[in-house]
């Protein structure tokens, strides 16, 4: 997940490099682009699905479905101030530059792979310190609910 989360920095701020780099090129945008988003799908791919079981992995069967549906509210309130980061850069720039949008979605993906690097630098000590413990009283109820 941790890789994932850099893959997906890397691959955005590669993905602003081309966009910023490419204006008045005349190569066609969407091969230029295919290649840097691929490495960011692929990133963020590897870290959607982990990080839910990351976040739950602590919670008592019983408590599941409120604990994923507080997590996925949680979620989508970070999707949106995310969203309205980026945009905000977006036409805050493409206003200062009076219609540069080359300009303008660098400036975008350059703040969607700063959160993401920030997401990155915020997983990385749980790596470095030795990961996570498991919780020995959700295992034992999950033993005892198997039997």
């Amino acid at each position: 997940m941790i890789g994932g989360t850099a893959v997906t920095a890397v691959g955005l701020a590669a993905t602003a490099l081309v966009v910023g780099g490419s204006s008045g090129s005349g190569a066609p945008m969407g091969l230029l682009l295919a290649g840097p988003l691929l490495v960011a799908g692929c990133g963020a791919g590897c870290v959607i699905a982990a990080n839910q079981t990351l976040a739950l992995h602590r919670v008592p069967r019983k408590e599941g479905s409120t604990a994923a549906g507080v997590y996925q509210t949680g979620m989508k309130i970070g999707t949106s101030l995310g969203t309205a980061l980026a945009t905000s850069l977006l036409f805050s720039r493409i206003a200062a530059t009076h219609g540069d949008w080359a300009a303008a979605a660098q400036t975008g993906l350059i703040g969607a792979a700063a959160l993401t690097a920030v997401a990155f630098l915020v997983a990385l000590p749980g790596f470095t310190l030795g990961g996570r413990d498991s919780t020995p009283g959700v295992v034992e109820e999950e033993v005892e609910m198997a039997r």
